[in-house]
């Protein structure tokens, strides 16, 4: 029996999180990082972000960290 693992919450703001997935290979084919605005819009990266994220101290730095990484964009991200 498999346990579910959350994801882990790496920033936490009232407007925003950043969020590290390295458990989903199966439905995303590498570990994610993604920038959840609301609930409603992922911003996702596939590898592992999450150190350069740290950097990041608003939500508009981080969405520019995105901007320069977008050949890393997954699929199933939302587009800015």
């Amino acid at each position: 029996m498999r346990l579910m693992t959350p994801n882990k919450i790496v920033i936490s703001d009232s407007q925003f999180h950043i969020s590290y997935n390295d458990t989903d290979y199966a439905i995303y084919g590498s570990d994610t990082t993604a920038i959840v605005v609301n609930q409603t819009k992922f911003y996702i990266l596939m590898g592992d972000h999450t150190k350069e994220y740290k950097q990041c101290q608003t939500l508009d730095s981080c969405l520019e960290y995105y901007k320069k990484n977008i050949n890393l964009s997954h699929k199933y991200s939302d587009k800015l």
